[in-house]
C-alpha cells in the first residue's frame, strides 16, 4: 500500500497474487488527506508499467488494484492478465486499475484523470462463490469501476484496452465492459477492442 506519493519511471515484472487487493505495480494507492492543492496535484503515477500476471479478490488491477487520490495516472500501462477470484461482497477488476477514484474538486489544482495509458491483458472473473442478489461485480478491460467528481468531468482520456473481458456468475449484479465495467463520469478519445462475455444483461463492449 502507498499513501499518494509521486511515482514515475517505475516498473514491475513479477506475478502478483493476493487474498484481497492486488496490483501489478501497486496494490492500494490511497490519499490520507491534508496538504495543499499544489502538493496534491503532483502526487501522480506516471510513465510506469507492470507486465506480470495479477490474481486478486476484492480489488485486482494490472497496474493498481485500488486507486483513490488526486494526481491521477498518466502515460502508464499494464500487459499482464488479471484474474479475480471474486468474493461474496462487491469486487472490482480491471486491466489497468480495479477501482479508480478521482478525488479532485475545483480547489485541488489537479485534474486527476487517467490519461495516455493502456492495458492489453485479459480480465477474467472466475468466482464460484454463491453471490448475493445485490452483490455488485465490476470488470473492465481498462478499469473495473471509474469514479469521477461529476458526470460531465472527463475522468479517462486518450487511453485504450485490447484484452478480452469475461465475468460469469448465476447471481449478483455484474457490470462487464471491454473498456470499463461501470462509470459515473465522462470518457474521451478512448477505445476498447477486446471481446466481452458476461452472464447478465449488465454487459457492454464500452
Amino acid at each position: 500500500a502507498t499513501q499518494s506519493p509521486t511515482v514515475s519511471n517505475s516498473s514491475a515484472t513479477g506475478n502478483v497474487t493476493a487474498n484481497d487487493t492486488a496490483g501489478g505495480l501497486v496494490g492500494n494507492w490511497t490519499w490520507n488527506g491534508g496538504s495543499s492543492a499544489a502538493n496534491r496535484a503532483v502526487r501522480t503515477l506516471s510513465s510506469s508499467f507492470a507486465t506480470g500476471q495479477v490474481t486478486g479478490k476484492t480489488y485486482s488491477g494490472g497496474l493498481v488494484g485500488f486507486f483513490s487520490s488526486y494526481g491521477g495516472i498518466q502515460a502508464s500501462y499494464a500487459t499482464g492478465n488479471v484474474t479475480a477470484v471474486g468474493s461474496t461482497s462487491d469486487y472490482f477488476a480491471g486491466g489497468l486499475v480495479g477501482r479508480f477514484n478521482n478525488l479532485v474538486t475545483l480547489t485541488t489544482g489537479s485534474t486527476g484523470q487517467i490519461s495516455g495509458s493502456y492495458a492489453t491483458g485479459a480480465v477474467t472473473v472466475t468466482t464460484n462463490a454463491a453471490l448475493q442478489s445485490l452483490t455488485d461485480g465490476y470488470a473492465g478491460g481498462l478499469v473495473g469501476y471509474n469514479d469521477g467528481p461529476t458526470l460531465a468531468f472527463v475522468n479517462i482520456r486518450d487511453s485504450y484496452a485490447t484484452g478480452a473481458v469475461s465475468q460469469v456468475n448465476t447471481l449478483g449484479r455484474l457490470r462487464t465492459g471491454g473498456l470499463v465495467g461501470f462509470t459515473d463520469s465522462s470518457i474521451a478519445n478512448t477505445y476498447a477492442t477486446g471481446a466481452v462475455a458476461g452472464s447478465t444483461p449488465n454487459t457492454s463492449s464500452f
